[in-house]
């Protein structure tokens, strides 16, 4: 094998789409192995501290077995014209290889062994310190885990058998800092992959370097193989296998030992020039680097951590990053367990290393979830923003500024520059200065970001948002996490931070999983469901063939994470999660019955239609919940203003409020459907703030009113008791584990922000049914022409529909008489209540069965220590 020692670039963008010099850089003997095929394509570079940086191009071929079965490996991609030009495998002596499992022909009992755990972590433009903050919090629930090895003796949690996968959505997606950290850090070279990274003459996506078909030829070793085993001695034919993606994985593998990461941990700066924070997860004290390596008893003798990072060479969104890590990794190494976490997710002490002790005690369990806690952010923290510019001229200036080479103390006559050159240079100048500062990032020639000082309301904006979800994250997993464990089911185990069983994950589960995503030529249904991948997961691991596999989440596993700090941040991101939220109850619903098919009792079974039945009333109400909102609102806003007031027919108070109300309403889904969220930030904070006191004035007066009647009383005392069950009961178990001051000034902003989360969201989430994006990645461009044509005549016909019935529901509530209008809040209030009420008192249950569960994975271990000590 062949060592190389490469010089570092700074710039991706080395080969610029013209096919002519590709091919002739190919014909040169570049040290990248294209004459020699054992070596091709797999590259090493030796590092100052002893370790390596290993580099191969992989693709991911399909072979299908005479059952029928799909097998995946990783391969070096082979870019031969020639159909007959096999990929090549991958050195057995590699990083990549240790890994595997017996199952391969090449590995050997001594050398291989399955892992334990693989940690994907997907990335597409966050900053380096959030990923690295990521990645500490993984290093240490791994050396939890050795420490666990050490003192019981049990090999299967020793650091050799987890390792790290950094999963970078597009290579041409990497920034210049982040790109820079991650040279710095030799965890990434571009002069190793240089003749693979080629950009399109204008930079819009990485060109597919594929010359070949998707459809290769078998190796003849393997046919001579299989015609050796088959008895009857009658050859088989050649068969076909088909790559799981055209896509390219650049894959990087190293090993971190203790000195690297101290290294990592120290170089990291942010913006102001302060060091890795994780987010407040330390202790009193201690470092970063003392964090990670806490758990370990001998300091000194810090193992080595496997770390591969793998970018795909186009930018085709999560679904495939994550497909590419099950089938690249997971399928050929076949690990015991699967963790998927975002960037910027920092896991807290004793979270990881808690699923897999969970997962280990009660084999039934397909996959767990643990608390995703919103972290508070400080001042620093808040003080400044990025926003992407979109000036065509500006972005212009700034690429040409950052090739710019200028001289400070250079003079230039008055004849020898123009005055527009001479303010065109100064500008370019300042631009450079600001480039150098950090203070505007290039991600690609079209796409560039800058940083600005927030004003006092914007920081003010920020913390009131960041409070608001910090008590929404508590009540959704204090609350309804709890309440569908207790039967051992989730509606959603979250990619951001949740764990899988690969038994119960690979087969039916994995092929249903990414059948939406193979095509380009979807249906809306497919498309949409193809976001909703987390929902779709979670019923094929509920009702696969033969299995009984159950879900839980884990109160004592949390994640500190970010959040949106802005009304149409928070907006646009939870478009995203409403939509998929209704396409993905949907397809669970219309398939209901499959679960018949697999091992649950029926007492389960029974139980699951009953909570599928739940998803269903959910999914009715949330269709007419901007109708029920405007309803309530307008019943009480008539006991405010007219409570003699029998028809509608006279312009009163109350019906200037609803007049209001309707305009505020019709105004969010005009902006909606016209115009880009991010350039109507102002328009969309206003009208919030306007909407949100006008409900919260008509609600908190009319309230006063509304208790003169004996009926509305019972109303009132439900809707009370059903407060009670949402904002207090839940918390009860966490007593000694929460913030009792950021609950006491988050949950009145929560109510008050109300109308937002029931109006604004939801008009803006149903009026954008056609975005099948993942927040700020831009995967529509990789959508055929029919799928978006497909998108849009639903969005219109649903768009048109959901208006109607919102219409008419809200319509018919202005009608009603007294009496009417009354026991239309009785059983509103019961609607409401109701739910809320049993998820409540199931969710304490809940907490019953869990912490005796917990008891037992420490028996587990106290078991095994004693059994190592004798």
């Amino acid at each position: 094998m062949k060592t190389i020692v490469k010089k570092r670039v700074n710039d991706l963008s080395l080969l610029k789409g013209d096919k002519k010099r590709t091919e002739e850089y190919r014909r040169k003997d570049t040290g990248f192995g294209w004459r020699n095929q054992d070596n091709f394509g797999f590259e090493i570079k030796k590092i100052d501290d002893g370790s390596k940086l290993e580099y191969f191009p992989g693709s991911l071929p399909e072979t299908t077995d005479n059952h029928g079965n799909i097998h995946n490996q990783m391969m070096i991609y082979n870019p031969g014209e020639n159909i007959e030009d096999n990929d090549f495998r991958i050195p057995n002596d590699s990083i990549y290889k240790q890994l595997q499992g017996k199952h391969f022909e090449d590995a050997k009992e001594d050398n291989f062994k399955e892992p334990k755990a693989l940690i994907c972590i997907t990335s597409y433009q966050e900053e380096w310190p959030k990923v690295l903050q990521t990645i500490c919090g993984c290093i240490r629930n791994i050396f939890e885990m050795h420490a666990f090895c050490l003192s019981t003796g049990l090999e299967d949690y020793n650091a050799d058998n987890f390792a790290i996968v950094l999963m970078q959505d597009g290579i041409d997606k990497l920034s210049l800092p982040f790109e820079k950290e991650l040279i710095e850090n030799n965890l990434f070279d571009p002069e190793m992959c240089k003749h693979i990274v080629a950009k399109t003459e204008h930079y819009k996506q990485v060109k597919k370097n594929f010359t070949k078909t998707k459809t290769t030829l078998i190796s003849s070793r393997e046919l001579e193989e299989e015609n050796k085993n088959r008895d009857s001695g009658e050859e088989l034919e050649r068969r076909f296998y088909d790559y799981a993606t055209t896509n390219i994985l650049h894959t990087f593998a190293t090993k971190i030992n203790g000195k690297r990461l101290k290294l990592m941990i120290e170089n990291c700066k942010n913006d102001e020039g302060e060091g890795l924070d994780l987010h407040q997860s330390l202790g009193e004290g201690k470092t970063p680097y003392d964090f990670c390596i806490d758990p370990l008893q001998n300091k000194e003798n810090i193992p080595e951590i496997r770390f591969f990072f793998a970018a795909k060479h186009e930018n085709t969104g999560k679904v495939e990053s994550h497909m590419m890590f099950f089938k690249g990794f997971c399928d050929p190494m076949n690990p015991r367990y699967c963790q998927l976490i975002n960037a910027g997710v920092v896991p807290k002490p004793r979270s990881i290393s808690h699923f897999i002790k969970y997962l280990d005690s009660f084999l039934n369990c397909g996959g767990v979830s643990g608390e995703q806690e919103v972290y508070n952010p400080g001042y620093n923290n808040l003080k400044h923003d990025w926003w992407r510019i979109t000036k065509r001229i500006e972005v212009k200036n700034l690429n040409q500024a950052l090739d710019l080479e200028i001289e400070e103390n250079q003079e230039y006559e008055g004849n020898e520059l123009s005055k527009d050159e001479r303010e065109l240079r100064r500008k370019l100048k300042e631009y450079k200065q600001k480039i150098d500062k950090n203070q505007y990032v290039k991600i690609s020639d079209f796409e560039w970001y800058g940083k600005y000082t927030r004003n006092f309301y914007h920081i003010l904006e920020a913390y009131i948002i960041t409070l608001a979800q910090y008590i929404e994250y508590k009540i959704d997993f204090y609350l309804n996490k709890s309440f569908e464990s207790t039967f051992g089911f989730a509606s959603i185990l979250p990619s951001a931070f949740c764990m899988i069983r690969w038994e119960a994950l690979k087969g039916e589960p994995l092929k249903e999983l990414y059948k939406n995503s193979k095509s380009g030529n979807n249906t809306a249904q497919q498309a949409i469901l193809s976001v909703a991948q987390d929902r779709v997961l979670c019923f094929e691991i509920l009702k696969k063939q033969s299995s009984n596999y159950s879900l839980r989440y884990l109160p004592g596993a949390k994640a500190l994470t970010d959040c949106p700090e802005s009304i149409i941040g928070l907006i646009d991101q939870r478009r995203r999660w409403i939509n998929t939220n209704m396409s993905g109850s949907w397809y669970i619903i219309s398939n209901l019955g499959m679960i018949s098919r697999s091992k649950h009792g029926c007492c389960r079974k029974f139980i699951y239609g009953a909570l599928y039945f739940n998803m269903l009333y959910d999914l009715l109400f949330n269709l007419v919940l901007v109708g029920s909102l405007y309803a309530a609102f307008t019943t009480f806003s008539k006991r405010m203003f007219d409570r003699d007031d029998e028809t509608c027919n006279d312009l009163t108070l109350s019906r200037i409020f609803d007049v209001i109300y309707i305009v505020l309403a019709y105004s969010f889904c005009s902006m909606s459907l016209t115009k880009p969220i991010e350039r109507s930030t102002y328009t969309y904070s206003i009208l919030t703030i306007i909407l949100c006191s006008l409900v919260a004035a008509g609600f908190g007066i009319g309230l006063i009113f509304m208790v003169q009647d004996d009926i509305n009383i019972y109303s009132l005392s439900i809707v009370g008791f059903a407060l009670i069950c949402y904002f207090v009961l839940p918390f009860i178990p966490h007593l000694c584990d929460f913030n009792w001051i950021k609950y006491i000034l988050a949950v009145p902003i929560l109510l008050f922000l109300t109308p937002l989360y029931v109006s604004v969201m939801t008009i803006f989430a149903f009026s954008n049914t056609q975005e099948v994006s993942w927040g700020k990645r831009a995967t529509t461009e990789n959508i055929s022409d029919e799928t978006k044509k497909s998108l849009e005549q639903f969005r219109a016909g649903f768009l048109m529909l959901w208006i109607l019935s919102n219409t008419a529901y809200s319509y018919g509530t202005l009608y009603l008489d007294q009496d009417q209008r009354n026991y239309y809040i009785l059983v509103i209030s019961l609607l409401f209540s109701i739910p809320i009420i049993v998820k409540a008192f199931f969710a304490l249950f809940y907490y019953c069965i869990y912490y005796p569960c917990y008891i037992r994975c420490v028996i587990n271990g106290l078991v095994s220590r004693r059994k190592n000590s004798e």
